[in-house]
């Protein structure tokens, strides 16, 4: 159980960095 929460963290980590690098981006597209 211990293993899957870390295998789920470290996901949410790649895709909070991913996030953080199209947000420079995609965010002029926004305004």
């Amino acid at each position: 159980m211990n293993n899957r929460c870390k295998w789920h963290q470290e996901i949410h980590q790649k895709e909070s960095e991913r996030h953080r690098e199209l947000e420079p981006r995609v965010f002029p597209l926004l305004q």
